[in-house]
């Protein structure tokens, strides 16, 4: 079947995640159910140009589709008729002349620094293991910017605390090393001093009490707890930490193209969609970058 050669590419020569495996697949199928409902055509490779219009026209009456959603559906069209005509199936794309629909950008605003500051104090978390763990994880992804899934998948050997770096694998299992500073190295210490206790099996480094390996959903329901108790932000995703990092670093004065190597992000159009930074901020390094405010 074209649909599983198809993902067994991504997945093999792209390096795509069981995640994003399993969304390209149901996208697919979805596109496949429509076809077989509204069109004479029941094969995707016969699929024309008007087909594939026709759909986002369906699509977009749908209330749960956003202009986002939509894009990425048709992303994945893009990708999966690319294949098709990689591997002589098809000559031409009926996606190559489709337009993506516009979208506003939405910047989301990150957490402030005194969030960030009164999160981690040691007074929100118990004194024991469980609580070592759930504040390490919070000031790993903050003093970091890694992804949560990336947080995760660290085993024991990526951490080098005496040189002050962890590896962690990105996108396409791109590996990069990540500087550790401060408070950071403290944590970790105290969590992995608990973690040569416990005595676990499992090559990763975050562990629960019984030894196994954390998920996403816990480093999220730890981030959605514990922000839950400094800051009124509707949205307290671990996301949010990775893009207070960036933003908070650029207030800083940081190199944008530094940020972008911290990030793992391929060119900075993709960091500068985490940079927004203040007017304040911006009138602050104007007087003392500037040569005329200087004097």
């Amino acid at each position: 079947m074209l649909i599983e050669r198809f993902l067994d590419f991504i997945a093999i020569e792209k390096g795509y995640s069981k995640h994003t495996q399993v969304a390209y697949r149901k996208n697919l199928l979805e596109f496949k159910l429509y076809l077989n409902l509204f069109t004479n055509t029941t094969d995707l490779d016969e699929v024309n140009y008007q087909d594939v219009r026709d759909w986002m026209v369906h699509l977009s009456e749908i209330k749960e589709n956003t202009s986002r959603t939509i894009n990425r559906k048709v992303s994945v069209l893009r990708s999966y008729y690319k294949f098709l005509i990689q591997i002589n199936h098809i000559e031409k794309s009926p996606v190559k002349k489709i337009k993506f629909i516009n979208t506003s950008k939405k910047i989301p605003l990150p957490f402030t620094k005194d969030e960030m500051n009164r999160v981690l104090e040691p007074t929100h978390f118990k004194n024991d293991p469980h609580g070592v763990l759930k504040r390490t994880i919070i000031a790993l992804l903050y003093y970091t910017g890694i992804r949560r899934n990336e947080l995760v998948s660290i085993q024991e050997e990526n951490l080098h605390l005496n040189a002050k770096y962890v590896k962690v694998f990105g996108k396409r299992s791109k590996e990069r090393l990540v500087p550790l500073v401060g408070e950071a190295i403290h944590l970790l210490q105290l969590y992995v001093d608990w973690r040569k206790e416990v005595g676990s099996a499992s090559p990763f480094l975050f562990i629960k009490k019984n030894g196994q390996k954390i998920s996403e959903s816990f480093v999220y329901r730890t981030i959605n707890d514990y922000f839950n108790l400094v800051s009124t932000k509707q949205n307290r995703s671990p996301h949010l930490i990775r893009h207070s990092f960036a933003s908070h670093l650029l207030d800083e004065g940081a190199d944008l193209n530094a940020i972008k190597d911290l990030m793992g992000h391929q060119s900075v159009s993709s960091t500068e969609i985490y940079t927004h930074t203040s007017i304040a901020s911006l009138k602050k390094v104007y007087q003392l970058a500037h040569p005329r405010e200087k004097k």
